[in-house]
């Protein structure tokens, strides 16, 4: 059963949404490669101009699932770096070259590598109740998923500083503030304004969407992949180290809360 459905809202628009939610929306490798493969095609369809990425029920994703990450008992953890490379890069990388607009539309909680497929979209709408975090730190680990690219372009250095090392959540408002969202609405209300905007995007030739993304991000300095390999290479150099492990160790086996 795939984790992930599609349909067409509006003519030219495809939405895809994340149906994991008994795991709030937790990316695994393969929902990774599937969905990098699916929006590929996507981007290649002369019939499609916009794709709208969004989560089921109150959650856009949760982050990476530990459990597919081998950061249980009784599993061989996986080579992080390998995982940035192999899952992460595919997705972002299609994402960020995509033929036409994206729009991530995103309620409840958007955590870690999540953080950066949202803002690999070009246009980022957030429902009034979305945290945003990021808790690499809290596992001596560091950002991944494209935010050393991404963040620091949309909030700039000392903001993307500040949510990187301390692990503090956002709420929507401030993160729209801060430059991470275009727009902020009613939860109820976000899918239906994405649609909205899609239809107007929609009118747009997809090749002049996809330019003006090229020459914003042509902008800034820096290569995406370059920065998502040295990304890779320093994850595989903190998993290695023994305060990672011991805190994912800590992490995993923390007792579960009791719920009256």
């Amino acid at each position: 059963m795939a984790d992930w459905s599609i349909d067409n809202p509006h003519a030219g628009v495809a939405r895809i949404r994340i149906t994991r939610g008994a795991r709030r929306n937790s990316f695994t490798s393969r929902l990774l490669h599937e969905l990098a493969e699916k929006i590929e095609v996507l981007s290649g369809s002369p019939d499609i101009k916009v794709l709208i990425l969004c989560g089921e029920e109150t959650c856009f994703s949760s982050g990476h699932d530990l459990h597919d990450l081998g950061m249980v008992e009784g599993h061989d953890t996986r080579d992080f770096g390998l995982v940035v490379i192999e899952d992460y890069l595919p997705l972002i990388s299609v994402l960020n070259k995509f033929n036409g607009a994206t729009i991530c539309a995103a309620r409840g909680m958007v955590v870690g590598s999540a953080v950066g497929v949202m803002l690999a979209c070009d246009i980022v709408l957030l429902g009034d109740t979305c945290q945003i975090s990021l808790p690499f730190s809290r596992l001596h680990l560091i950002p991944d998923g494209g935010l050393t690219y991404f963040l620091t372009r949309a909030i700039g250095r000392v903001r993307a500083l500040g949510m990187a090392l301390t692990g503090q959540p956002l709420s929507a408002h401030e993160a729209a503030e801060a430059g991470m969202a275009w727009k902020v609405r009613d939860d109820n209300e976000v899918d239906g304004f994405a649609i909205t905007l899609a239809e107007k995007l929609s009118l747009v030739d997809n090749q002049a969407l996809a330019a003006t993304r090229k020459l914003i991000d042509g902008s800034y300095n820096g290569d995406l992949e370059a920065a998502i390999l040295k990304e890779a290479v320093g994850q595989k150099i903190r998993q290695q180290s023994t305060a990672t492990c011991q805190a994912i160790d800590a992490f995993v086996n923390k007792p579960k809360k009791k719920h009256s």
